[in-house]
């Protein structure tokens, strides 16, 4: 960056704030710092999911049986 004032020229030079070469420090976490990662469990439990199933496949069948009295 340079500013200048008539004939005075003045320029500011920064240090870089991360080096564009080498090695950037590491330091490793002792184990009892580390912190576990968070164990996935499943949104919905296979017994809510049979069930859900199930109760969308009453649905359908209750439906189809309307349709076939109404016929009649």
């Amino acid at each position: 960056m340079s500013t200048s004032k008539g004939s005075e020229t003045t320029s500011v030079d920064f240090d870089p704030i991360l080096p564009d070469t080498g090695v950037l420090f590491y330091e490793e976490c002792p184990t009892d710092y580390e912190i576990e990662r968070p164990k996935l469990l499943p949104l919905k439990t296979t017994t809510q999911v049979r069930f859900e199933q199930l109760q969308h496949e009453a649905a359908r069948v209750w439906r189809e049986k309307q349709k076939t009295a109404k016929k009649k």
